[in-house]
This record gives structure tokens, C-alpha cells and sequence, in this order.
């Protein structure tokens, strides 16, 4: 009788431990030595977490939530007149053994107020672009020290403006890409890890730009679309990771297409490609 109380006790511990040990497995099956990347992943911050890097400031209100906007956008200010609003919010899902999945939107936003009128060549010149660049994330942790992410790309583009002086000039610009994404990281220490990037053009609307311009009595209407001439828009790099503490710095250089940062629109021409990043995680 006694060996059986014993047997039940501990039955009733496993049973009280049960759900917290379960949370627990879904943590580590999540989680890998030193920081968790968050860019090109489907991590997100954990709750109350913050970023601040040269790059971008970012919170966790939550586990499953990241919000955040762009440094270099709102540096901008001196030189535009004007600021350049930037922000974005991840969202993940819980996590399911190594796996995670996440959705995330981004938003720029450039006022034509931010545009001179010089540049234009015209008495004034206002109008609005809108680029929203939105990715599907899915990552899996298999081992402590190795994760893998994929990630797909949706970038849309709209503009419309007008522009007044010898010749007024009125219009609208559209486009649309779709760009794959590949993360590897291997972590050899809490403190340093090699990482392998690659990205792939896999889809993108010809630009469309659509308006008129009319000068002394004379209109003209254009409908006009430019395709890319490279039918190969890809870029592959290698980088490494490095975590001290609070400071964490990314870096990595490949070669092939670039795709701008904040923006996600690559360049055609092939040439390195660079990849930083550093900030502090509090």
C-alpha cells in the first residue's frame, strides 16, 4: 500500500507538470543558442521585448505579435521636407513542436510634398506613392543548433500624381513582384553563427504607368509598360552572426541581384550584394 501511495503522488505531479512541461517543449523546439533572428524568419520578438537597431525599432506586446518601423525612412526628413512614414506587424502563430509560421505587412508610405518641385522642372508637384511589401514566413527548428525559414514575398506598388508648369503632366504607376526566400542558420555558439541567404525573382507585373500630359492646347495620353530585362533576378549570401550580450550584428556578402532594403525590389544588374544589421535587444 505504501509503494502504491508513492505511485500516485507522483502520477499526480506528472499530471500538474504536464501542461508547463508541454509549453515548455513548444519553447525549445522554437528556440536555438544565442539570439533568435527575427528578419527573414518566422520568429517574433518574445513579449515585451524591444529592438533598437540601425535598421529598424521594433516591440513584442506579446509573444505572437511584433510591431515596428524603419530608422532610415525618417532620416530622410532633412533632406525631403517631409517625413517618410514607415511601420510594419508581425504576426505569428503558436508554436507546434519546431515549427512556426508568421504573416507580415509593411507599409511605406512618400507624400509628393516630398518630392521638390525642382526636380519635377515644374511649378509645383504633389501626389502619393504607396508601397506595401507583405511576407508568409514558415521556420522550422529542428536541432538547437540549426534552423531553416522559407518565406514569400508580395510587394505592390501604387502611385498617382501631377505635376504644373510648361507642360502639366498627370498619372498613376502600378507594379507587382513575388520574390522566395531561403534562411539557413547553423549555430556553432551562443555567440556566433554562419547563416546562408538566398532569393529568387519568381514573379513580377510589367510597371504600368498611366496618365497624360497636355501643353498649349496639345494633350497626349500614354499607356505605358517596362518589363525587366534579365529573365534571372537572384542573389545567394553567405554571412555570419554575431551576439554579445545585448548587441547583436549581422553581416553577409553574396553576389547577384539586390533587393532594396525596407522596399524588397530588386535590381536587376548583378553585382555583391551586402547584408547588415545591427542592434541592440533589451
Amino acid at each position: 500500500m505504501h509503494i502504491r501511495g508513492i505511485e500516485l503522488i507522483f502520477l499526480g505531479l506528472a499530471l500538474l507538470a504536464g501542461p508547463r512541461l508541454a509549453r515548455a517543449d513548444d519553447e525549445a523546439g522554437a528556440s536555438h543558442l544565442g539570439a533568435r533572428r527575427i528578419d527573414r524568419t518566422a520568429y517574433t520578438l518574445d513579449q515585451r521585448q524591444v529592438d533598437i537597431g540601425v535598421e529598424s525599432i521594433e516591440a513584442a506586446p506579446f509573444d505572437e505579435l511584433t510591431i515596428g518601423t524603419y530608422v532610415p525612412t525618417w532620416l530622410l526628413f532633412p533632406y525631403l521636407g517631409t517625413p517618410v512614414p514607415t511601420g510594419f506587424i508581425k504576426a505569428r502563430t503558436p508554436f507546434f513542436g519546431p515549427v512556426a509560421a508568421s504573416l507580415r505587412v509593411n507599409a511605406i508610405y512618400l507624400s509628393g510634398a516630398s518630392l521638390r518641385s525642382e526636380l519635377a522642372g515644374a511649378n509645383s508637384a504633389n501626389g502619393s506613392l504607396w508601397i506595401v511589401p507583405a511576407e508568409l514566413a514558415v521556420s522550422v527548428n529542428p536541432a538547437p543548433h540549426w534552423s531553416e525559414s522559407i518565406e514569400l514575398m508580395y510587394v505592390a506598388v501604387s502611385g498617382k500624381g501631377n505635376a504644373d508648369g510648361n507642360t502639366t503632366i498627370r498619372g498613376s504607376a502600378a507594379a507587382t513582384s513575388f520574390t522566395l526566400s531561403s534562411f539557413t542558420e547553423f549555430r556553432l555558439s551562443g555567440a556566433f553563427a554562419l547563416t546562408l541567404l538566398g532569393r529568387l525573382l519568381v514573379h513580377q507585373d510589367a510597371a504600368a504607368v498611366q496618365g497624360s500630359a497636355s501643353s498649349e492646347g496639345t494633350r497626349v495620353d500614354f499607356d505605358l509598360g517596362v518589363r525587366r530585362r534579365n529573365p534571372l533576378v537572384a542573389c545567394i549570401v553567405p554571412g555570419l552572426q554575431l551576439d554579445a550580450d545585448r548587441l547583436h550584428v549581422d553581416l553577409g556578402l553574396g553576389y547577384g541581384s539586390f533587393w532594396l532594403p525596407i522596399l524588397e525590389l530588386p535590381l536587376a544588374a548583378y553585382g555583391p550584394v551586402p547584408e547588415t544589421n545591427l542592434y541592440m535587444r533589451f
